[in-house]
């Protein structure tokens, strides 16, 4: 009996794919609605799909109804369309170069009523277009982007902190391309590309971005601060990254988990640029000098380890805590205090590691930040309080309580004059520190707030750790949530933000 070649049951293998996909109902196939996921290409021209409910030229079921029934932008009809749920990434990878892009976009009209969303086109990694905030009742908008014989582009959608449900829509979306001929983008094939790759956004990092870190995904991922975009995902084998550090200057990220690792990233490169720092009882709470020197302190279970990773030296400290917790270096490189399971924190000389002072709690410590003058010192922890001590002496200063559930993590605003706090109950309490008063409690759907970063202009708070596994950006003086930015398929860990 002859046997088929390796390619002739290839062959059989997708048409018997293709019988199954067409004997799954009565119609034909419709045209635009791709391919099984494991029959599609995983590079090449078509669309690769970071995101979800993706559909090409249909609403909702591509099997319920014909094809371009029921999308609507407000009264108008698209027969030809794509559907994003908000937030999405659409990597468009083309077969010939192109030279413009057209679209009509907005929300559908069967969009919850405060859905809101912003539409965004990238051409080389440069931000093309990007829209004023969209709800269900703007009209339709008519765009044409230059695209400068490109080969890809990228289409992306935003939710702006809505919380609901934003269903985006491109209509009629088409390119041009420099030998006159013209393409439908929906009428192409469609890939998922999974959260797990090594993603590479082309083109320099942005101005502010994002820094974050997952142990059950075991990602670490880049944001775009402006648009919410992912620029890069960075994996090591093994690596289950709870902890994370941007250097001052942007250009270097630490990443410390208890899987007995502590590795240092170039962010631009998206590469280690040396072998990670080994030990079997891991590493938490990075934290880097602010001379330019790049120096980093850890803790590694009950020593704190001072890593000069350039001129590969180490020092090491015996801390008295079974576990320490977080670290923060003072801003004239002087002091380092930490945070740790004991039910205190203490103040150090970060050139000996002399304990200066140790600072008494009610229950253990988590969080410990210097405000930017160096002259205070915050701690906080599983005692719901925020304690305030002076610097170097360590005399408190101010002990506020009101907090609901423990206190993760706290950070001071770029001037001093206000500490935020996050908590175990999804909240952020914002203290005034000249009148001793909570300005705002900026509540999430539940979690535990394990991120939390000022922008550098202090108007925004960054905050990560929540139960849905997003980014919350939050307005200062408001006090409402301005942002959601999504991408990581388990819980967030920690976050951090340049600049500083």
């Amino acid at each position: 009996m002859k046997t088929l070649s390796h390619p002739m049951i290839l062959l059989a293998a997708a048409v018997f794919l293709l019988c199954c996909v067409s004997s799954h109902a009565a119609d034909p196939p419709v045209k635009g609605f791709s391919l099984p996921q494991e029959v599609q290409p995983r590079e090449g021209v078509g669309i690769a799909v970071l995101g979800y409910d993706f559909l090409l030229n249909h609403y909702r079921s591509p099997r319920d109804r014909e094809p371009g029934d029921n999308i609507y932008i407000r009264d108008k009809k698209f027969s030809k369309a794509i559907y994003a749920h908000a937030p999405s990434e659409l990597h468009i990878r083309l077969p010939k170069p192109a030279t413009e892009f057209t679209a009509t976009m907005g929300l559908h009209r069967d969009c919850e009523e405060k859905g809101l969303a912003q539409f965004m086109v990238f051409v080389n990694g440069e931000l093309r277009f990007l829209s004023k905030p969209i709800t269900r009742q703007t009209t339709g908008q008519a765009i044409s982007v230059p695209l400068d014989n490109a080969k890809e582009f990228v289409l992306a959608v935003s939710d702006l902190g809505s919380d609901k449900s934003d269903h985006a829509l491109w209509g009629t979306p088409r390119v041009q391309y420099a030998d006159g001929t013209a393409q439908t983008v929906s009428d192409m094939l469609y890939f998922i590309q999974s959260p797990a790759e090594n993603i590479q956004a082309p083109g320099p990092l942005p101005k502010e971005y994002i820094a974050t870190c997952s142990r059950l995904d075991t990602t670490i991922k880049i944001w775009d601060k402006q648009t919410g975009r992912q620029l890069r995902t960075l994996t090591a084998h093994g690596h289950t990254p709870m902890h994370l550090s941007l250097s001052p200057d942007g250009k270097f990220l630490a990443t410390a988990g208890v899987d007995a690792s502590l590795h240092v990233w170039d962010v631009e490169a998206g590469k280690e640029i040396c072998n990670p720092l080994l030990d079997y009882n891991g590493f938490r709470g990075p934290a880097w000098t602010t001379d330019g020197k790049n120096v980093l302190a850890v803790f590694c279970k009950d020593v704190l380890l001072i890593w000069d990773f350039q001129n590969d030296t180490l020092r090491k400290y015996p801390i008295a805590v079974e576990w320490g917790f977080r670290i923060s270096i003072s801003p004239d490189n002087k002091y380092l205090a930490f945070a740790g399971s004991g039910a205190y924190s203490a103040l150090l000389d970060f050139k000996t590691g002399e304990i200066l002072a140790k600072l008494p709690q009610e229950n253990s410590s988590a969080a410990v930040q210097f405000s930017p003058d160096g002259n205070t010192l915050a701690t906080a922890g599983h005692a719901r309080k925020l304690y305030l001590w002076e610097v170097p002496t360590g005399k408190p200063l101010k002990t506020l309580s009101g907090h609901k559930e423990a206190i993760e993590i706290l950070q001071f605003s770029p001037d001093g004059k206000t500490v935020a706090c996050g908590c175990w109950d999804s909240a952020i309490y914002l203290w005034d520190l000249s009148s001793y008063s909570v300005i705002h409690m900026m509540r999430g759907p539940g979690g535990n707030v394990r991120g939390l970063r000022f922008t550098a202009d202090g108007t925004q708070i960054i905050a990560a750790g929540y139960n849905d596994n997003a980014i919350r950006v939050w307005d200062v003086e408001s006090g409402e949530c301005v942002q959601l930015i999504h991408g990581h398929t388990a819980l967030i860990e920690n976050l951090d933000l340049y600049p500083k």
